[in-house]
């Protein structure tokens, strides 16, 4: 019924967004309504399919955008208490459909297993022995790399692909394991707070060692201003969206755009200075709602880190 009622004001307000009011910002509803119906369009089905790659084809093909028009929503420029007016309604529509869409991609991870345990180091294979630069961004969701790759359009030539995040896919394992030295790690019972370790040392892997690891490859580290040289390899981070998300909560919807802008200067500088290739790469995805998804409490004496 919520959906069909959104739908429906969507077709009787819609116009109001090209009068002189909406112009002014004083029809803020009609404007964040155009979010909220896409968010009841993408969300009217709930999809799987007939394992976790099929299901990952079908969120690249389409059902991204229901994220993406969450955020959006999220993002609006409205007063505090229409604010909450709109989080209480995709705690509605989207927070259900996520729940059962994040049940159905967990029977079938526990039916037919996880595509990441064999796949995850497939993509830094393909990092080039000289004149690539890689640009990790922590937390760079597929529908916010899509708004990336539509921003870094008048740059170059890009190219989007996808990859399944290492388990746990927290930052701590997953950006270890897209890292050009992750060869150098290994995964021990003894690692704390999902921290690998060296695989020659039981030691914790740490950013010093990823400098160190780095170094001893012929790859470069560069901190923030620094360009490098293009005709070497090298290993840059900026844009820490997972950071924000931790923070700011539902707020980093508003500040999405803005940690993008700064990646994209970051890489026009990058590809003033010479560097003729950039290979953006992320750890995990993430997701954020307006209500709490249904959680099964685990016992303190079943796990060491819950």
């Amino acid at each position: 019924q919520v959906r069909q009622s959104l739908q429906a004001l969507e077709q009787q307000h819609a116009k109001r967004r090209d009068w002189i009011w909406s112009e002014l910002g004083l029809a803020p509803l009609a404007g964040v309504l155009e979010h909220l119906s896409q968010v009841a369009e993408k969300t009217s089905q709930v999809f799987a399919g007939a394992d976790a790659g099929e299901m990952a084809a079908l969120y690249r093909e389409h059902y991204w955008q229901a994220d993406d028009q969450v955020l959006k929503a999220l993002a609006f420029p409205l007063p505090a208490n229409q604010q909450v007016l709109v989080q209480q309604i995709l705690a509605l529509v989207y927070t259900p459909w996520l729940d059962e869409v994040t049940r159905n991609f967990q029977n079938l991870v526990k039916l037919k297993g996880y595509p990441g345990s064999n796949e995850v180091n497939e993509a830094t294979a393909e990092y080039a022995v000289k004149g690539e630069l890689v640009f990790f961004v922590d937390g760079l969701r597929y529908d916010i790399a899509q708004r990336l790759s539509q921003a870094l359009h008048v740059a170059g030539d890009v190219r989007l692909s996808a990859n399944w995040a290492a388990l746990p896919s927290v930052t701590a394992t997953a950006k270890a394991a897209v890292t050009p030295v992750h060869d150098r790690l290994t995964g021990r019972t003894t690692d704390r707070d999902f921290e690998p370790s060296l695989l020659d040392d039981d030691k914790d892997f740490s950013a010093y060692y990823l400098k160190k690891f780095l170094q001893e490859k012929g790859w470069q580290y560069l901190e923030e201003g620094d360009s490098g040289d293009p005709a070497s390899n090298a290993w840059v981070q900026s844009g820490d969206i997972d950071k924000e998300g931790h923070v700011k909560g539902l707020k980093l919807a508003a500040r999405i755009d803005t940690l993008l802008a700064e990646v994209v200067e970051r890489v026009e500088e990058l590809l003033a200075a010479g560097w003729r290739k950039i290979r953006i790469v992320t750890d995990h995805g993430w997701r954020v709602s307006p209500a709490p998804l249904t959680e099964v409490e685990l016992g303190e004496h079943l796990a060491e880190t819950r």
